[in-house]
């Protein structure tokens, strides 16, 4: 059977957070970094140096955390500048926030993000994002993050999800195809507009 909405079976949306539902620009926290004495050249490396994946997996606490951030620095920054810059970098797509309000009104909606405590609860305060949706899986409550099998395992049985009527948004093709490896659809999102036409092809109102 083809995935398709409809009035009498809406599909169930499952959005991902960062570079979706909220852009970034990193340079400010880096700036940050590098007047306090941090190499930041590589970031790959800068995030493995504070081991930032584990954070996402909630193995590494937000003060832990908070610690090897500041362990990277030849001059240590105040614990608030510090927790400031690192929470500096977010802002929501205000187009797709829209959207995913007003698609919660017709039919199941969920997120589910790779991220740590920090950044959770910030985005939560400062723009109620992780509430927007029916519910939402973060990966340090859980962990493990995408593209590992059991955060998708967590989400579809903590809101009982159907797999053949589940669609993901995500910006990570490797993520998507996890997801598609479950029976889940998937779009890979590169921008709002993109992305809402290619929800229109599946029959969800994008109004």
């Amino acid at each position: 059977m083809t995935l398709k909405s409809s009035v009498m079976q809406p599909l169930t949306l499952v959005f991902d957070v960062g570079m979706v539902l909220i852009g970034a620009d990193y340079e400010p926290f880096l700036a940050f970094m590098r007047a306090h004495g941090a190499d930041t050249s590589d970031i790959e490396e800068f995030c493995v140096r504070v081991d930032l994946d584990g954070h996402e997996r909630g193995d590494v606490d937000a003060l832990t955390f908070m610690q090897r951030l500041s362990a990277v620095c030849t001059q240590k920054p105040e614990p608030a500048e510090l927790l400031k810059y690192w929470n500096s970098f977010y802002f929501p797509d205000l187009v797709m926030t829209d959207f995913v309000r007003r698609a919660a009104t017709r039919q199941p909606v969920y997120l589910l993000s790779n991220m740590g405590a920090l950044h959770w609860d910030h985005l939560e305060k400062a723009f109620g994002i992780p509430s927007l949706g029916h519910g939402a899986v973060a990966s340090y409550t859980v962990g493990a993050i995408k593209p590992h099998p059991t955060i998708y395992e967590t989400i579809e049985q903590r809101f009982n999800l159907d797999p053949a009527r589940t669609v993901f948004i995500d910006d990570r093709p490797v993520n998507i195809a996890a997801a598609k490896e479950r029976g889940w659809a998937g779009i890979v999102h590169r921008d709002a507009t993109q992305t809402l036409q290619a929800l229109a092809q599946l029959g969800v109102d994008i109004s």
